[in-house]
């Protein structure tokens, strides 16, 4: 049988049997054949004890009370079953300006740290802030005093951890605050920079779903980017680059901003394409494809952009897909027909205005009644341009007055009335050129009207 309680008095007394008694106490305690056995508790307990009172022995000026300090703090801070001795949790009371000591710095270190992990265990089970706080506080002290970059670095993100684990505003904040800190630390490994780059990502997304500002959302953008930036040595993951497309798109869908002054589009384009070719890989995943192309359609045809004849085929396309996948919503094919309206608009050919009545009537039967007077002016407005004969500028004039019925507002209505009553008077204009009948192209031996 192992060491137990008392039986140091049948050696000398001293701070360096006593804690050759705790090593053995503890060895003991984590022997494989020991795992199941009913005196393991009891070779817990001893080597408590035993440290405890080797320091109680030796002199804070000896070097063996580091190694001593350093051994029991280790026991404490791996102990499985989460109990101490009382006196040795007043001993780290009395060690709670452990820097002071005359340790050289990769022994503070090693000290703080365990501390940090003994107080993290006392918290997980007690929710007390002062364990909270005193956990935090010999973290810090750990990575201040931490040797090599690599290891203040896993301090700096355990830290950011629990700050994020309490998941409040003020420690969201405290949680970027030492993020901020890791990334003054050098050097840095792409590892180490793409957990700083995601966590922060993570908490700015975080504050922006708590408060809808627009600056969070931005930075978590950014925050996002940078980590897709890194060389990993394995794929970008698939999370990431499905959030990058899906920030963007409520960037652009929610804060009146313009895709050229934003700077994102373009990467999120990238993105998108790069994230549907790993999803292609991937059997299931419809609810994420069906999201992912309908953001990247979006965002291929966001008004404001500099768009090529190629961005608008390219997001038919994926609105096409993304019917395949699952039926779209009201919002949904009101946007696919915005796509073919100004597509045709940019082309100048008008073969495909029929079409994108088609979706805005679909539109139209789907979306909340505050949007239906949008997409019945939308339609009114197409059978005006392209107005060849009465019953275009007829139809015109019946979905103006659908609008004006539709209309929140009295301006509203006021206006549609106005423009269903100019579409009836240029119907009933005689020789009238329909707003359909263009001129020919120059050069054309043509008369004006086609």
């Amino acid at each position: 049988m192992g060491n137990c309680l008392g039986c140091w008095r049948d050696a000398e007394q001293t701070a360096e049997s006593l804690h050759i008694l705790g090593a053995d106490s503890w060895t003991q305690y984590n022997a494989p054949e020991n795992k199941g056995s009913a005196d393991r508790p009891g070779y817990l307990a001893s080597t408590f004890y035993y440290y405890t009172e080797a320091l109680r022995l030796v002199g804070r000026g000896d070097p063996l009370y580091a190694t001593i300090l350093i051994d029991l703090t280790s026991a404490l801070q791996l102990n499985e079953e989460g109990s101490s001795r009382p006196e040795v949790e007043a001993l780290f009371e009395s060690l709670a300006d452990a820097q002071i000591l005359p340790f050289d710095h990769g022994q503070l270190h090693i000290i703080t740290a365990n501390l940090g992990g003994y107080y993290e265990r006392l918290w997980e089970t007690s929710l007390d802030e002062m364990h909270f706080e005193r956990c935090v506080a010999n973290y810090n002290n750990a990575a201040l005093h931490a040797i090599t970059g690599e290891d203040r670095m896993n301090i700096l993100l355990a830290v950011a951890e629990l700050h994020i684990r309490r998941k409040e505003k003020s420690h969201y904040e405290k949680a970027l605050e030492v993020f901020s800190s890791a990334l003054s630390a050098h050097p840095q490994t792409v590892t180490e920079r793409y957990k700083i780059a995601e966590g922060m990502y993570e908490i700015h997304k975080i504050l922006y779903d708590g408060g809808r500002d627009k600056a969070h959302l931005e930075s978590a953008i950014a925050q996002c980017g940078s980590a897709l930036d890194l060389p990993l040595p394995q794929e970008r993951p698939l999370r990431l680059l499905f959030d990058y497309v899906r920030c963007v798109w409520v960037l652009f869908d929610k804060h009146e901003i313009t895709p050229i002054s934003s700077g994102f589009r373009m990467k999120a384009i990238y993105h998108g394409r790069e994230a549907l070719q790993l999803l292609s890989k991937t059997p299931g995943h419809s609810d994420i494809k069906f999201e992912l192309v309908i953001a990247l359609a979006n965002i291929l045809s966001f008004p404001g952009a500099d768009l090529r004849p190629s961005d608008f085929e390219e997001a038919l396309h994926l609105y096409e897909r993304a019917e395949v996948i699952k039926p779209m919503d009201g919002n949904q094919l009101g946007k696919m027909g915005d796509v073919v309206w100004q597509h045709c608009r940019r082309t100048n050919n008008f073969d495909g205005l029929e079409a994108a009545i088609g979706l805005f009537r679909r539109a139209y039967d789907l979306v909340a009644e505050p949007v239906r007077a949008i997409i019945a002016f939308k339609i009114a407005t197409i059978y005006l341009e392209k107005a060849k004969s009465d019953p275009d500028l007829e139809l015109a004039r019946e979905y103006y007055s659908m609008a004006e019925k539709d209309a929140l507002t009295e301006d509203d209505k006021l206006r549609f009335a106005k423009l269903g009553d100019d579409a009836l008077r240029l119907k009933d204009l005689a020789g009238v050129r329909w707003p359909g009948q263009r001129k020919r192209p120059i050069g054309r031996k043509a008369t004006m009207l086609e």
